[in-house]
């Protein structure tokens, strides 16, 4: 019966020596199922979905372009953290570097309303006719443009 020290800054908890113990096993599960798959089936469908841009007009192609800019931005976001979790299989990565990733992961979901403003018309719309109606001006007044 060995005990394992807590570290709490990484909120996981760590053998002494990792190397043949089923930590090592669980960790590779780990980034294969929560991070690694996840991530090669966003970026096949982002891929994919960019082929298929070329053919669509209209609002199809707006919506695409809504799913693929949130798309890139959790690709590049999640990243850092798969590469810090593969170094931490082999090596002993820097913790600045896990911090990064997690604020990035973080950030990719935060910014998502910030990408359909940019890049929706609807939900740009749907925005400024809730902060007039809370603000009390109305939307008679309000007109959108292209």
């Amino acid at each position: 019966d060995r005990d394992l020290p807590y570290e709490s800054y990484l909120y996981r908890c760590m053998s002494g020596s990792r190397a043949g113990t089923i930590w090592e096993y669980l960790e590779l599960i780990n980034v294969g199922i929560i991070i690694f798959i996840p991530l090669i089936v966003i970026i096949v469908t982002t891929v994919w979905l960019l082929a298929f841009l070329r053919k669509v007009t209209g609002l199809h192609k707006q919506a695409l372009l809504v799913v693929l800019s949130v798309s890139f931005v959790f690709i590049l976001s999640y990243c850092p953290l798969l590469a810090y979790n593969v170094t931490y299989l082999f090596a002993n990565p820097s913790i600045d570097f896990y911090r990064l990733g997690i604020f990035l992961v973080f950030t990719s979901s935060a910014s998502n309303p910030f990408l359909y403003l940019l890049t929706s018309k609807k939900f740009k719309h749907f925005v400024i006719v809730k902060i007039r109606r809370l603000s009390g001006k109305g939307v008679s007044n309000f007109m959108i443009t292209d």
